[in-house]
């Protein structure tokens, strides 16, 4: 539950309020929720006294607590910067974005993207924007599953010349620009916000400008920059301004904003269909900044607008799923505020980051509400990594998660294909303290998902979506040609019946990202494996890359045992241990016994079975040492009981004839050691036994 009263239709109480800045007009933009539970936030501000803005980082642990203010001054006076948005690079270092402006000779805009510790220490800044005399507004920023941002805005300085239209520029994690595009045509378009869609497209959203009106717009792209579709959201209002959108599915949205002088909240669809529209009733205007979608698929919206009172006031807004009103909630003092994002944290509580004149001097500073949830939950919930985050191999990343309501510590399991891959231990029991650093190893993949549970109560928490293990370097893997981007770190042939061999191809692809040089692949050391390679000597792979020859590895034992060995490939990706990456190999042979034709005849009220001697396997290997389990069913088509066992050839049931008129016998021949027998219980399922004795292998060779 997410931002609800106790009952339908009632509007939670308020938590808390928190004001800070430096006195001197602060205005907060966009906020994050760190993985400790502490709250960053982004603006700018006047606090330096310099005649020009600077950003205002602030960082608050716990939100009640302490406040640590940063001031990044990018632009040399006279000159703004203007804060918009906040994300969590790492675990140290934030993201910042926004945009600058130059003046007063040639004034012009440019986005800007920044590197600051969590400490204050800026350590990059990029620029991206035309000529001077350019403006180009920055809106915000996406962070991309496998690294680097999308920044998002408009321009003036490309697209069609003499309008705004939406831009879109995409950077890597070291903020180099890697792409831009520019999306518009003879109007004025002004992208104002953007979300991820499920399956990883990036939706924007915003109006553009047409006979005095502004209508809603949305723009539908791959990471890449390709259009998969686009065009105006058609609305009953004359003046649509969009300020926010959230996911609701893979193929519908929410959008919120303001029209004819009123909050208005729309459900959308990717063709652009709006399929319901709702209005915050009040008297006076209002506009809507944030929107969200809860966990349970309601709608939770936040805004500012005047009251009665004359001052400007924030209100949270909730609806269902199907747009119904189901409260909304003023909050505010006798000066104005202003929302501007909405903050969810997984216990419930909403928190709406704003600003407010009630500050110090009657100036401008960050104001921060907080609304309680509807109870207090009890349980796990799996914070980072987060859906479409990427983490590097070899390298230590730190597990967050919420855990509240129970005693006792914690397991932590990873999945590296979720759902159909198994589950592995990260660690068996840690305090639960909402954060365990682990060192990430390999295989590399984009389906991993991390699983925490409660050790002294049933229930657990699964990340909400995937996220990848990736490599900063080169780095090595066999793959199948039908399945590409499937690394493998070993192969498992399973079990073979004498006498045959079997083989699997394989081809080497570079899954980092830097090029490397593959040697060919080594002969293995025993006997039980060997390769044949089409690979010449040596060759270079390049990031992402597969190698046009191939390996084959053919596993063909002379006797019957489970083997282990290793394909050896001298390399200088990141995964080599002293130069080679060892691939490993392991398989079984074993000697199925053929099935003894049985012989049956009555003794009295015994029965009396016969067999001669099996030492040939189903597949024509020869097999000695041999014991024999003895089954039973009153049908003949089953189900059979286990009923004994004998390292001879024939069998006795006692008495057998006193119980039941017929009688069929099953009898299996067994290669291993008798003491299975001794773990076997009379009565026992046919399938059971064989399962049992399936899971007693001989030893490894």
């Amino acid at each position: 539950m997410v931002c609800v009263g106790e009952g339908f239709g009632q509007a939670p109480d308020t938590l808390w309020t928190r004001t800070y800045g430096s006195c001197l007009n602060d205005f907060c933009r966009n906020g994050l929720i760190r993985p400790n539970g502490g709250i960053a936030t982004i603006g700018e501000s006047f606090g330096r006294g310099i005649g020009q803005s600077d950003y205002l980082v602030s960082v608050l642990y716990p939100p009640l607590g302490p406040v640590t203010n940063s001031y990044v001054g990018i632009t040399s006076n006279p000159g703004d910067d203007y804060g918009r948005m906040i994300l969590a690079h790492n675990d140290s270092t934030f993201s910042l974005f926004g945009q600058m402006r130059k003046r007063p000779q040639t004034d012009y805009f440019k986005f800007t993207f920044t590197l600051m510790t969590t400490q204050g220490d800026s350590l990059t800044t990029r620029f991206y924007g035309g000529p001077p005399g350019a403006h180009e507004f920055l809106s915000g920023a996406l962070k991309l599953a496998r690294g680097g941002y999308v920044l998002y805005g408009s321009t003036g300085s490309f697209g069609s010349i003499g309008n705004d239209n939406f831009w879109v520029v995409r950077i890597s994690q070291a903020g180099d620009s890697l792409w831009s595009i520019a999306y518009g045509g003879a109007t004025n378009e002004f992208a104002r916000s953007a979300c991820f869609l499920p399956d990883s497209t990036i939706l924007i959203v915003g109006d553009h400008s047409q006979a005095s009106t502004l209508d809603p717009v949305f723009l539908h792209i791959d990471t890449s920059g390709n259009i998969i579709r686009g065009g105006t959201i058609i609305t009953p209002f004359l003046n649509d301004q969009v300020f926010d959108v959230a996911p609701i599915s893979s193929d519908r949205f929410v959008v919120c904003g303001e029209a004819d002088a009123g909050s208005r909240v729309y459900c959308v669809d990717t063709v652009g269909i709006v399929h319901w529209t709702e209005s915050l009733n009040h008297n006076q205007v209002n506009t809507c900044a944030a929107v969200e979608v809860a966990p349970d698929g309601s709608i939770v919206v936040a805004g500012s607008g005047g009251r009665p009172s004359n001052a400007n006031d924030i209100y949270l807004w909730k609806l269902s799923v199907d747009g119904d009103s189901l409260w909304h909630t003023w909050i505010g003092t006798a000066y104005d505020e202003v929302a501007d994002d909405l903050l969810m944290y997984p216990n419930g509580m909403c928190v709406v980051v704003g600003s407010t004149t009630g500050g110090c001097q009657d100036s401008w500073d960050n104001w921060l509400v907080a609304f309680e949830s509807e109870e207090q939950t009890t349980g796990i919930q799996v914070i980072e990594p987060f859906n479409g985050a990427s983490t590097f191999v070899f390298s230590t990343d730190t597990i967050h998660w919420t855990g509240v309501g129970f005693d006792g510590g914690v397991s932590i399991e990873l999945n590296r294909h979720y759902p159909i891959g198994a589950w592995e231990t990260i660690t068996d029991s840690t305090e639960n303290d909402g954060a365990y650093e682990w060192f990430v190893t390999d295989p590399l993949s984009d389906s991993c998902r991390i699983r925490i549970c409660a050790l002294q109560d049933t229930f657990c928490d699964v990340s909400d979506g995937n996220f990848s293990i990736v490599s900063s370097q080169g780095y090595l893997a066999l793959v199948q040609s039908a399945q590409p981007n499937s690394a493998l770190t070993n192969w498992n042939f399973g079990a073979i019946e004498c006498p045959q061999a079997t083989s699997q191809w394989f081809r080497l692809k570079n899954f980092g990202s830097e090029s490397i040089v593959v040697f060919q692949p080594l002969e293995p050391a025993t006997s039980e494996f060997s390769r044949t390679t089409t690979c010449g000597t040596f060759f270079a792979l390049a990031p992402n890359q597969m190698s046009t020859c191939s390996v084959r590895v053919v596993f063909d034992p002379a006797s019957d045992g489970v083997y282990a060995d290793v394909l050896r490939v001298q390399t200088d990706a990141v995964n080599g241990v002293n130069g080679f990456v060892e691939f490993g190999l392991s398989g079984e042979q074993i000697s199925t016994p053929a099935a003894p034709e049985v012989v049956i005849t009555t003794l009295g009220l015994d029965a009396h079975l016969s067999w001669s001697v099996v030492d040939t396997s189903v597949g024509g290997c020869a097999v000695s040492d041999l014991w024999y389990a003895v089954f039973y069913s009153p049908t003949s088509g089953g189900p059979f009981y286990y009923h004994g066992w004998t390292p001879n050839t024939t069998y006795t049931h006692v008495g057998v004839v006193n119980f039941s008129a017929t009688q069929f016998y099953q009898v299996v021949a067994v290669e291993g050691p008798v003491a299975v027998a001794g773990g076997l219980v009379k009565g026992m399922e046919m399938g059971e036994v064989l399962d049992a004795l399936r899971h007693a292998p001989l030893p490894p060779r």
